[in-house]
């Protein structure tokens, strides 16, 4: 009659059914050695050189802290479901996010960056471990036996931890991930917040970024915080009397211009855009804005139409979803850039760690995007519901589709449409090194391995 004691005995049956389905087979890592000269080419030339999984030292070729001055604060913010074609910037119409337009007026802005795998949790994992989410069975968050991983945001070791999201971290297993994969993080979560819960993702934006900016106020510096945000998602659930934002009401002819499905994501997209501004105005009246590096990054693109100012390739290969924007703000440490190299999700961490001027240790598939820039490097791309890896620079392009072997390449010309060709190798050679190790590194990368 006791609900614990019922909830003990059936805790070792419920997760013998929830991960009988998961793999436990190890891949070898001579399953990278025919991919050895593309992964150098595409990581650098010592990458092997080291113990790890693929681990290596990497020095940064572009840090923008001088040796031994005070550390910089870093915060992550995760911007859920804000795509390149909501953001003002990239050419949408309807002005809808006027703050991050200006932001990005004043920060080094990366155009041209990709989420791996989409949908949130592959994007979590993905920028904590550095290592596309490439599982064919469910997302690799939920596989408890991959979830404690190496993670490059342990290479700031002078930094406090602190990962924050407005609702439950047991969502996707997301809290096993961050309490298992970075060393002494702080987690807070629903349960942990003062506000009100407004809806199924936990309390609103506005309130996780004034919270989470009370505790950061108190925090020894310098710290390392990631914020997860949601609700730019649906149910779009907007707060009452918590700030001056207005919704608008457009026609469905209207949003369509700026890719909108519903006025319901267009609001949620202003309302996202709006609390950012907000919230980079509690940072500054908090005095924890001037020596803090801000990252901004979304983890997919949702709800999108076609428009005329997103190139046409991204649907002939099927990865319109995947653009993110990257924008890294902090006007004493960075200087405003449009850097137009390629990247992608699993690239974020090392390109933080690379604003430093100490050494760090790389262990999966990331890569400093100041040490791409110039090389027409390609990113990397997975198309989870027909298992299709794609790679491309912005020249060429090429998907291999792991199920039939299918093989797709094309150049692509300067109106952004995809025409096919056969000589595009390099790009064939990128989608299937990066799929190879990927699927290694799920496993190869946990820690204490």
């Amino acid at each position: 009659g006791d609900s614990k004691l019922a909830a003990l005995a059936l805790n070792p049956v419920d997760f013998i059914y929830d991960t009988a389905i998961f793999d436990t087979n190890w891949t070898s890592k001579d399953s990278l050695s025919p991919h050895s000269k593309t992964l150098k080419l595409l990581l650098g030339d010592n990458l092997f050189d080291n113990d790890g999984a693929l681990g290596y030292w990497f020095e940064p070729v572009a840090p923008v802290v001088i040796k031994n001055d005070i550390m910089p604060n870093i915060v992550i913010v995760l911007m859920e479901s804000l795509g390149p074609t909501h953001i003002g910037a990239y050419g949408n119409p309807l002005n809808p996010t006027p703050n991050l337009d200006n932001l990005i007026k004043t920060s080094r802005w990366y155009p041209n960056f990709y989420v791996p795998v989409h949908s949130t949790a592959r994007s979590v994992f993905a920028s904590i471990t550095g290592i596309p989410d490439v599982s064919t069975i469910k997302d690799a968050t939920r596989n408890p036996y991959i979830t404690h991983q190496r993670s490059i945001i342990n290479s700031f070791d002078e930094h406090h931890k602190y990962y924050m999201v407005g609702g439950s971290a047991g969502w996707a297993n997301i809290g096993a991930l961050v309490t298992s994969s970075i060393d002494d993080v702080a987690l807070f979560q629903e349960g942990d917040w003062e506000a009100d819960t407004v809806d199924v993702w936990g309390i609103s934006d506005l309130s996780l970024f004034l919270e989470t900016s009370n505790i950061l106020e108190d925090a020894k510096n310098p710290f390392f915080a990631y914020i997860q945000t949601a609700s730019n998602h649906k149910p779009f659930t907007m707060p009452d009397g918590e700030s001056d934002f207005v919704e608008k009401e457009l026609d469905q002819q209207t949003l369509n211009k700026g890719g909108f499905t519903s006025s319901e994501y267009y609001n949620s997209a202003r309302l996202l855009d709006h609390n950012i501004g907000k919230m980079l105005e509690i940072f500054k009246q908090k005095n924890l804005y001037e020596n803090t590096i801000f990252v901004f990054f979304a983890d997919h693109q949702a709800g999108v139409k076609k428009v005329s100012y997103i190139p046409e390739y991204l649907h002939q290969f099927g990865i319109v979803i995947h653009p993110v924007p990257l924008i890294i703000h902090s006007p004493k440490f960075i200087s405003p850039e449009k850097d137009t190299t390629f990247g992608a999700l699993h690239d974020l961490l090392p390109t933080i760690a690379g604003l430093l001027p100490y050494p760090y240790f790389n262990t999966a598939l990331g890569r400093d995007l100041s040490w791409a820039k110039g090389r027409n490097l390609p990113t990397f791309a997975y198309v989870k519901n027909t298992r299709t890896s794609v790679a491309t620079n912005g020249k060429y392009i090429a998907s291999v589709n792991h199920i039939n072997g299918e093989v797709r390449t094309a150049v692509i010309n300067e109106n952004g449409v995809a025409v096919d060709i056969d000589n595009a190798q390099t790009m064939v050679d990128a989608a299937n090194a990066y799929y190879t190790a990927a699927n290694f590194l799920l496993k190869a990368n946990i820690k204490g391995l």
